[in-house]
């Protein structure tokens, strides 16, 4: 999940250092010359136009291309069109060549001369070759089914990549805003280490002119050291991210990459049926219903036909031929099981307790689901109402920060005093930029979770 996982990182980022008063936050906003750009990334946008720029979606594209379990879909797919090939093929003529040599210590003698049959009797030695061919006829609708069993298993394989990707793209969201909310901390904190260089030099000089105290100096100087850190730690965190984010795309991420937040909307979705496993339920439904069909096809009867044409000594049924004659045998053959003890029936009971079972996993998914995107919807919300009144309270704290800062190079109030009041301002502009980036997180995992992927 998303949210929780940013929830952790924002925590972090909050109480990054012990704060002089309650909370010194580690960063800083950019001062009011610098400009926020917006970038929208349209729907067909994989990479931003500055090729230094990194986009969510792009991050899809190549972890979901680079997932070692995408081959398998067409490898199953394969094995499922071989195997139905091999059915099919039941239906074509089985041709055989077999063989016969026997001799028989005990045969048939007759006791006296018969008319047309030879003194010797029934040889003892029998010999035979012979081409032998069987067709298929009729077989109850057994191959049809197991086809249709192997199309089923082939879609299984697909549909199973498919929710194993959901769970890759959940894992891409959490490493991208990861990176995202550390990249924030970083400009955030790189702003408020030049702001503090800035006044420590102010500060000097107002020792110098007497105004100031060698503590403020000292009080400046440490805070700058701190702050420096705390810009460093940000930047070996988001790199781990990246090389994380690297692993998963199989492709090389600058750590100098800007990541791009993504542009989206969200509608909530009264039936959001668009994730793969809920076409994984319904094809595990088709299939336990053509395995009834198969158990079916068990009391249908059989039908085939024969032939074989060969060479004996005597000639098949000829047996009182002993010498080598060509003859042939065509024919059909019919069975039928019509009784198995209920068993078929007893198949039937399994199989619909199956579709039983099936509906109640369908429903408890789709009953979590919604009580998640529930849940998210009302983080959504939370968010906007939040950053509503994130721009008052940042008027405000600057106003109040502008204030001690004058004092402070007027010597009116300790360096101390000052960072107290600057670090109140930017923990409120930090808050406000984490917010943003918290809302963008939300809605992807809201869209994610409903399966209306970027």
């Amino acid at each position: 999940m998303i949210i929780p996982v940013a929830s952790l990182l924002v925590s972090s980022l909050l109480a990054t250092r012990p704060a002089i008063e309650s909370t010194l936050v580690t960063s800083r906003v950019a001062t009011s010359t610098e400009t926020t750009e917006t970038t929208e990334v349209t729907p067909t946008e994989l990479y931003a136009s500055d090729p230094d720029t990194l986009t969510l979606k792009a991050c899809y594209r190549d972890a979901l291309a680079n997932w070692p379990a995408v081959v398998q879909t067409d490898l199953k797919r394969s094995i499922a069109d071989l195997q139905s090939d091999n059915l099919g093929a039941r239906f074509l003529p089985s041709i055989s060549v077999g063989g016969r040599a026997a001799y028989h210590t005990s045969v048939v003698e007759f006791p006296f001369d018969v008319p047309g049959i030879p003194a010797t009797g029934i040889p003892k030695d029998q010999y035979a070759l012979s081409l032998d061919l069987e067709q298929l006829i009729y077989d109850g609708g057994e191959i049809s089914a197991r086809k249709r069993l192997s199309d089923i298993d082939g879609n299984l394989g697909a549909i199973e990549t498919s929710v194993e990707l959901h769970q890759v793209r959940d894992r891409v969201n959490g490493l991208f805003f990861e990176a995202l909310l550390l990249q924030s901390q970083i400009s955030l904190t790189s702003s408020l280490a030049e702001d503090l260089a800035s006044r420590l030099v102010l500060v000097r000089a107002g020792v110098q002119g007497g105004i100031a105290l060698r503590t403020d100096v000292d009080v400046l100087q440490a805070e700058l050291i701190e702050v420096r850190q705390d810009v460093g730690d940000a930047r070996v965190r988001r790199n781990g991210r990246l090389a994380a984010l690297s692993k998963l795309t199989g492709n090389s991420i600058d750590t100098r990459a800007t990541l791009v937040a993504p542009d989206v909307m969200t509608t909530p979705t009264a039936s959001a049926r668009r994730r793969p496993e809920f076409d994984l339920f319904k094809e595990h439904a088709n299939r336990i219903e053509e395995l009834e069909g198969l158990s079916s096809s068990n009391l249908k009867p059989r039908l085939s036909g024969f032939s074989q044409a060969g060479l004996g000594s005597p000639p098949d049924l000829d047996i009182f031929k002993d010498n080598f004659a060509p003859f042939l045998v065509v024919g059909l053959r019919f069975s039928w099981k019509f009784w198995d003890w209920s068993q078929t029936s007893r198949e039937r009971q399994i199989r619909q307790i199956e579709r039983h079972v099936i509906a109640s996993e369908e429903e408890t998914f789709a009953r979590q689901l919604a009580v998640e995107s529930e849940i998210q919807l009302a983080e959504i919300a939370r968010l906007d109402s939040v950053l509503a009144t994130d721009d008052e309270i940042i008027v405000l704290r600057d106003r109040i920060a502008d204030d001690a800062a004058v004092r402070l190079e007027n010597g009116v109030i300790t360096a101390t005093d000052f960072l107290i009041e600057r670090n109140r301002a930017h923990r409120a502009e930090l808050r406000r930029a984490i917010h943003e980036i918290q809302l963008v997180a939300a809605k992807i995992t809201y869209v994610t979770t409903i399966g209306e992927y970027l």
